[in-house]
């Protein structure tokens, strides 16, 4: 017999600081954040500000640090990385560059970081921000305590050179924002269209993409069959072991459906105990041998938790007629076979003419 073990279906926490998309955003910045700390240095040599450029040195290791263990301690990761990042920026537009170098600029970067790096309720973001906007208007409405109140031949350089690292970072961080959204999108759209139990498409899923498959299919002119499973006397295991025990039925007749059909085929859980099957480029008579085959499968599952438990399924097969005019048509045969096979005393399989297989 055909032993199931149960896997459980889990969800997705999107909002998770563990995720790897989190994960790559906490990288991402770390290498944008080496590459500025790279041009301060830059900065620091041609002005000839020794002290600015050991300054620097420390927060290129910091960041360092940041990106090579960025996979570790997430939440305590982005901490240190705003940190470092507010710090930095606001100790070379501070104390050592007047506004005209434009590097105060880069501490408008950091409401955005917050806003990405910190979930809705997280305090921290809220001081950053505040921090880092103070430190803003500062040094654009004040001399602060620079050591340079000259301007040198290097100013328009560096104030380009920030307005245009500012330009591509808010393009990696929309491309980033884009393709998480989009990941996130299609999980959400994934866990709707998805049976939690079974692991199979629901109902929804299958109304959404049927009704394409069925246009496309009746266009080509190939055949297409709908099998309609019920498991038999399901009211009686909830009823005698529980309906623990009914879950893990559906899990191992769901896993069992998964292994049965082709990847082109659909399969999901239409509801309780039922499960339809929609086989395309199948005729009526490969859909009643198929249906055989499931049935023979379900009636040999072991469920080795519950080893009491034999469960059947009574099938109905439909095959797509000229005269149907959408998916629905077909389903509802299907479901009219269905009652034939209960009809006929369960566990069998019938199409919508009260036929069943012919060996």
């Amino acid at each position: 017999m055909e032993n199931i073990q149960m896997i459980p279906v889990e969800g997705v926490d999107l909002c998770d600081p563990e995720n790897g998309l989190f994960k790559a955003l906490v990288h991402m910045i770390s290498i944008f954040c080496v590459g500025i700390t790279l041009l301060g240095i830059l900065a620091f040599v041609l002005t000839r500000l020794w002290y600015g450029m050991a300054m620097e040195v420390l927060f290129l290791f910091g960041y360092a640090f940041i990106l090579f263990f960025s996979h570790k301690r997430i939440r305590f990761t982005a901490n240190i990385l705003t940190v470092i990042y507010t710090l930095n920026a606001a100790s070379a537009t501070l104390i050592i560059f007047p506004r005209q170098y434009g590097f105060h600029y880069f501490l408008l970067i950091v409401p955005s970081l917050t806003w990405n790096l910190f979930r809705k309720g997280d305090i921290e973001k809220y001081f950053y921000t505040l921090f880092a906007l103070i430190a803003f208007y500062l040094a654009e409405f004040t001399t602060g305590f620079s050591s340079l109140h000259g301007l040198t031949p290097y100013t328009r350089l560096f104030f380009g050179s920030n307005i245009l690292l500012l330009s591509l970072v808010s393009m990696a961080c929309m491309n980033c924002f884009t393709r998480i959204t989009k990941q996130d999108n299609s999980r959400l759209s994934h866990m709707a269209c998805t049976d939690p139990l079974t692991g199979l498409e629901n109902r929804r899923f299958f109304d959404l993409t049927g009704e394409r498959d069925f246009e496309i299919l009746k266009r080509e002119n190939k055949e297409l069959s709908v099998l309609m499973i019920d498991l038999d006397h399901f009211k009686a295991v909830n009823d005698s072991y529980g309906h623990g025990a009914g879950d893990k039925v559906l899990e191992g007749v769901g896993q069992s459906l998964k292994g049965a059909f082709r990847n082109a085929d659909k399969v999901c859980r239409y509801g309780g105990e039922e499960f339809l099957v929609l086989l395309k480029g199948t005729g009526i008579e490969n859909g009643l041998r198929i249906a055989e085959e499931v049935r023979n499968r379900i009636q040999n599952l072991d469920f080795i938790d519950y080893p009491g438990i034999s469960i059947t399924a009574s099938i109905g097969v439909s095959h797509m007629t000229p005269e149907d005019h959408c998916l629905k048509d077909i389903t509802l045969r299907s479901d009219k076979a269905l009652y034939y096979a209960k009809d006929a005393g369960r566990n069998c399989v019938k199409d919508d003419h009260n036929n069943s297989i012919i060996y």
